[in-house]
């Protein structure tokens, strides 16, 4: 029979949360750091914004490969090794794109492929931690709290590190990030593979278990979960990737866009704890549909109104919106399919195709003086994504049991 592990005090084993969080923290740097890349490839290296859209989508595209290259597997793999895969794998993509300014498009296309495909196998070792916790909203809730937390220091940082060393200082601290991520991982991670063996015995004498599988991995819910969250991703990401240009039409200096920004990302923090600790109370179908329609009207809006204020409300709302329907979605899917975050591995694959496709085609729709038709195409595209999330999230709550916080 085997032992059961040590458990922390939030009734997880021990280090789960801890080495999970690490290792997705460390996979998040091709996307949600988008903007940096954007500024950095039209300001910096002197690229139309088309272009830099491009950079960024070759990047998420590589995440996706990666997800879904591991969607299959991820439950029996040795996560540590993975995680120290993607690491080595971004931090040289990191170093080199900091020294082929002058290299041209194609040079830079290479290191964002590679640094793509490095964060996403961080990225899903992460979340394939984190789906073997038993309180799957409170786990991604944490994830994403602290991931926000990096986002917010990086987008306020970036504008000082380019001034104090252009272009080499912020990617050399996404490096140092990387490789503190790496260590906590190797230090507190446990190991998976037990976890999922013992899952796998739990699981043996429980009724509706094939079930369950069969509903995770075959039923239309995963189909409707996996639209809700690429047509998400595909409209923040298309908005998140010229942020700061649409902060300049909006009237606002590129310091106070670039700092506002960063600290917008903390009402985030509200939002990404919200499954966590409204869920119990309202249904996950009815707060992930809530923030879906909240983060599609502030695309509109900073889009539409090109004033301060618009941009300043619209982006909150993005903002609470996206960050409570991120943990929301691996919550629900981590509860559909408990056998080794199979699921959760191909909803990151979905997400990150969402993600690609948003600054590919974000440079005509967005990159330019007229946001207009780019607005309505991303609001809408986000709007759909609204009823969608019901159904899988209504059945995710039925197949577990209350939580206990």
């Amino acid at each position: 029979m085997t032992p059961k592990p040590a458990l922390s005090r939030f009734g997880e084993p021990r280090g789960l949360l801890i080495g999970g969080i690490a290792a997705g923290v460390a996979g998040v740097m091709a996307d949600l750091l988008s903007p940096i890349y954007a500024t950095s490839f039209h300001k910096g290296f002197g690229l139309t914004n088309t272009e830099a859209g491009f950079l960024v989508t070759a990047a998420l595209g590589m995440m996706a490969v990666s997800e879904f290259g591991l969607a299959h597997s991820i439950g029996h793999r040795n996560l540590k090794h993975v995680t120290t895969w993607g690491v080595a794998l971004s931090c040289v993509a990191l170093l080199y794109i900091s020294e082929v300014s002058d290299n041209g498009f194609w040079s830079l296309f290479v290191g964002m492929a590679v640094l793509g495909l490095g964060c996403g196998l961080s990225f899903v070792a992460g979340n394939a931690a984190l789906s073997f916790a038993g309180n799957s909203e409170r786990a991604f809730g944490l994830l994403t709290f602290w991931y926000m937390i990096f986002v917010f220091v990086m987008m306020s940082t970036n504008p000082v590190l380019r001034q104090m060393y252009p272009i080499v200082l912020p990617y050399a601290a996404m490096v140092a990030v990387q490789l503190l991520c790496l260590a906590l991982v190797w230090w507190k991670l446990p190991d998976t593979q037990e976890l999922a063996a013992q899952r796998a015995a739990a699981l043996t004498d429980g009724a509706g278990t094939a079930e369950t599988r069969e509903l995770a991995l075959f039923s239309p819910l995963p189909v409707l979960l996996g639209l809700a969250v690429t047509l998400s991703q595909l409209s923040v990401a298309g908005l998140w990737t010229f942020a700061q240009e649409l902060g300049d039409t909006a009237g606002l200096s590129s310091q106070t866009t670039a700092t506002f920004l960063g600290v917008s990302q903390l009402i985030g923090l509200l939002g990404a704890l919200a499954p966590w600790l409204l869920g119990p109370l309202v249904g996950r179908g009815a707060l992930g549909a809530a923030g879906f329609l909240l983060a599609a009207v502030g695309i509109l809006m900073v889009g539409l109104v090109h004033t301060p204020a618009g941009y300043i409300a619209g982006n909150l709302a993005v903002n609470l919106g996206y960050w409570v329907t991120l943990p929301l979605a691996l919550s629900v899917a981590s509860d559909l399919d408990r056998d080794g975050g199979r699921l959760v591995a191909f909803m990151l694959g979905m997400s990150s195709v969402g993600l690609a496709l948003g600054p590919s085609l974000a440079g005509p729709l967005l990159g330019g003086t007229d946001t207009t038709l780019g607005a309505w195409v991303f609001g809408v595209l986000g709007l759909a994504a609204v009823p969608l999330i019901i159904a899988p999230a209504v059945a995710a709550d039925r197949a577990v049991p209350p939580r206990s916080g």
